[in-house]
């Protein structure tokens, strides 16, 4: 059975978060939306309801191009598929999380106006807003992994995470699974 495509809109949480992995070359990004369902409460007025928070993982030049161009609470679409994610805590209880492995990451455009740019091309949007510059340095990683699958910049906990309960620190299989972006384990 073919997998269903599931498109979420709702407003990051927080920065994107952007690992590199240097035995594979791969990067790695999560984003955490927070999705509601507007409605009429009884004196006619709108409000929100029902509130959902998701992570995203992204991979590859998704991953970095959202680090680049995402701030926390702007309103994005993302399309991908929906997977349910496991793993055993430190104190051995088994946990679980569903998260969405993204394809495709954008802005909402009714609320911004925004700049386009290939790697090599274009350095204005056609009003003359200038776009980031796609050059990438390690500042703009959150953890950078050395072949030996060490983090340079340490394990930060994860802040997607609404319980004290953390998913665990990415492993030297993180970064060989990167390799083939269909199968991934935990940020």
């Amino acid at each position: 059975m073919a997998p269903t495509t599931t498109t979420i809109i709702g407003n990051l949480t927080s920065d994107p978060d952007l690992k590199h992995f240097e035995k594979s070359a791969s990067d790695k990004g999560r984003l955490r939306v927070a999705v509601n369902r507007r409605v009429k409460d009884r004196n006619d007025n709108w409000i929100d309801a029902d509130p959902l928070y998701i992570n995203i993982e992204l991979w590859g030049s998704l991953a970095v191009n959202a680090k680049q161009s995402l701030i926390k609470g702007m309103p994005i679409i993302a399309t991908g598929t929906l997977v349910t994610q496991a793993w055993e805590d430190k104190e051995g209880n088994n946990r679980q999380q569903v998260l969405l492995k993204g394809s495709h990451v954008g802005l909402d455009l009714t609320r911004y106006v925004i700049g386009s740019k290939r790697s090599d091309q274009a350095e204005k949007n056609s009003v003359g807003v200038e776009v980031p510059e796609p050059v990438i340095d390690r500042s703009l990683y959150n953890d950078f992994y050395t072949d030996q699958g060490d983090s340079v910049s340490g394990v930060a906990a994860d802040p997607g995470q609404d319980s004290g309960d953390q998913l665990p620190a990415d492993t030297g299989a993180d970064a060989a699974a990167s390799a083939n972006q269909g199968e991934k384990v935990p940020f």
